[in-house]
């Protein structure tokens, strides 16, 4: 018989709070975007869990996501099973279900402001603006603002191990700025950008998205 999520909970808790402990850190995180569609199981299973929501503009999202599935077949397989993405061949097809995807992890996403275990960061505030960015989010997390968490690029070799070695994985190394629309701009043509922001809610804006919600 296979553990229950409870069993596997603890196990996993109790994992990365031996971690934290070793490492000297005052709390542990676990990212993963697909953690927003399993909020209530992980409130329940994981007691005063807390959930940092990172918004990113739509449109910019579409771009990034829709791309990689365009040009990787290999990533396409995995997004297939999270988002019921289409078969690649299927261009409109694919830029219509990330866009679907993006409409419903805001709504989610908005959902959640009136909760005091949810704080809502939105991405270009983290990159134009890192430091009240991160006091803000160190005050909602109860731990100590260091300057080190404004440069986080001094712990990825920490951090992403041996994932290191995968292209897609080279970000953290990087420096980092809010590249705005760009690739939204370069990897549509007219038409699908036009489409896109129709398809989106608010347009793909997110502060308008999560005010209109």
């Amino acid at each position: 018989m296979l553990p229950s999520y409870a069993a596997y909970s603890a196990r996993f808790v109790k994992a990365a709070e031996a971690a934290a402990t070793e490492n000297e850190a005052a709390l542990w995180v676990d990212k993963s975007p697909v953690h927003l569609r399993w909020m209530s199981v992980i409130s329940r299973l994981v007691p005063g869990s807390r959930f940092v929501h990172l918004l990113r503009d739509g449109r910019s999202v579409v771009a990034s996501i829709a791309d990689l599935v365009l040009r990787d077949a290999g990533w396409q397989l995995q997004l297939e099973r999270r988002l019921g993405i289409p078969s690649p061949h299927d261009r409109q097809g694919v830029i219509d279900a990330v866009c679907d995807w993006w409409n419903k992890d805001i709504r989610l996403s908005a959902a959640c402001l009136s909760s005091p275990a949810h704080t809502l960061v939105h991405y270009a505030d983290l990159v134009g603006r890192p430091e009240p960015t991160m006091r803000n989010l160190a005050a909602f997390l109860a731990v100590d603002y260091v300057s080190a968490m404004t440069e986080p690029g001094d712990r990825a070799a920490t951090a992403v191990g041996w994932r290191s070695i995968m292209d897609h994985m080279q970000g953290p190394f990087q420096a980092v700025y809010d590249r705005g629309l760009e690739k939204f701009e370069v990897t549509f043509d007219e038409r699908e950008r036009n489409r896109i922001t129709d398809r989106l809610v608010a347009g793909g804006s997110v502060v308008d998205a999560v005010v209109g919600l």
